[in-house]
């Protein structure tokens, strides 16, 4: 099977959007697959996103925008033309297949080949940016016995007292996985592997424990 030069990225929230930007920006054609009508995943207007108009993002310091970093509030009218700015950058490098299922990704030795309704392409790489709970789930071998996706750890029981504990990740998930082993598993030997800089304060902890909470912090 010939393997075509371009890539494939599938999925349209803004880790699919900066997918897109940063493979375009480096002269990479993309293949753009989503489900849903245009970029934005949940910052698109209801019913395919989820936040509301009147959505405000509260001192967003920790924004991916420089151009945001300084504003006191950013309202969700701001966030989502930024996502379509960046979606737009260089559209002659895109060919978007929206309101697309996609059925299959299956990496081979030598290309990764998405299945969709338009049928099968093969590709030199494929960027899954779906989130925790899109589909294609990859890896599709994902075993889970001492490893687990966010996704698939419903709760803690499975750890068992005195583990040590990795969380790898700064994103919501590994947030509140965080919060959630120093709230209720005192007994877990917790470490944190994150390449952002997160104040983690835990909701049912004093102020005074933040000293400790920051400590699990450790940038790669």
């Amino acid at each position: 099977m010939t393997t075509d030069s371009n890539c494939a990225v599938i999925g349209s929230g803004i880790f699919g959007i900066q997918a897109v930007r940063e493979l375009t920006r480096r002269g990479i054609f993309v293949d753009w697959y989503s489900s849903d009508p245009e970029p934005g995943g949940i910052w698109q207007p209801m019913p395919w996103g989820k936040t509301r108009e009147s959505t405000e993002l509260v001192n967003p310091g920790w924004c991916i925008a420089a151009e945001l970093r300084m504003k006191p509030m950013v309202t969700v009218q701001e966030f989502r033309a930024l996502l379509k700015s960046w979606s737009d950058e260089s559209t002659n490098l895109q060919q978007r297949y929206f309101l697309a299922c996609v059925d299959s990704v299956v990496e081979y030795d030598s290309h990764v080949c998405v299945t969709t309704s338009h049928g099968e392409k093969p590709y030199a790489f494929v960027v899954v940016a779906t989130g925790h709970y899109g589909a294609p789930h990859v890896p599709s071998d994902w075993k889970g016995y001492n490893c687990y996706h966010a996704s698939g750890l419903q709760d803690l029981s499975r750890i068992q007292p005195h583990q040590s504990v990795l969380v790898v990740g700064g994103g919501q998930s590994g947030v509140e996985i965080c919060e959630e082993i120093i709230e209720d598993r005192p007994d877990i030997r917790l470490s944190w592997c994150t390449g952002r800089r997160v104040r983690l304060l835990s909701r049912l902890s004093p102020p005074r424990h933040a000293g400790d909470v920051r400590a699990l912090y450790h940038e790669r």
